[in-house]
């Protein structure tokens, strides 16, 4: 869903031609990797997003890929976290050293809802998706004009 909106947003800036979106995983506890959008998220995205085709579109196209250590270790690559949780997974994936280098360069970044994490929806209700849908629409433009 955040890339979705980060999409949505570098375009609406005009930035599409310097910058790539590209969503990663970081487990694959809750679902295969190649796997499209939660369908939950996608019939959140539907209500919350209204007529913004772009971002319906993308997360509709959407398929879990796992982040490598040679991503995170890119300098173009800046990474943003949705929870705090997945600092700890990040970790488990490409390991102390890539994770450490890239919150000590500033390219390590949370999405946040105020002072605490968007929540992970995952095991939650059809209104919980819509809250965490809201959320991330709300945050990721905000995160990156920031």
């Amino acid at each position: 869903m955040a890339q979705a909106v980060a999409e949505d947003f570098i375009e609406a800036n005009g930035l599409a031609e310097s910058v790539e979106v590209s969503s990663r995983g970081l487990t694959d506890r809750y679902s295969d990797w190649g796997s499209g959008a939660e369908p939950r998220m996608l019939a959140a995205a539907n209500v919350r997003c209204g007529d913004n085709k772009r971002i319906r579109s993308a997360l509709a196209a959407h398929k879990s890929r796992l982040l490598s250590e040679a991503e995170l270790r890119d300098p173009g690559t800046i990474l943003f976290l949705v929870t705090r949780q997945h600092e700890s997974w990040t970790r488990d994936v490409v390991g102390s050293s890539a994770l450490e280098e890239a919150k000590r360069d500033g390219r390590l970044r949370m999405l946040h809802s105020g002072e605490r994490d968007v929540a992970d929806p995952y095991f939650g209700d059809e209104e919980l998706y819509q809250q965490v849908c809201s959320e991330i629409i709300r945050e990721t433009p905000m995160t990156l004009a920031g």
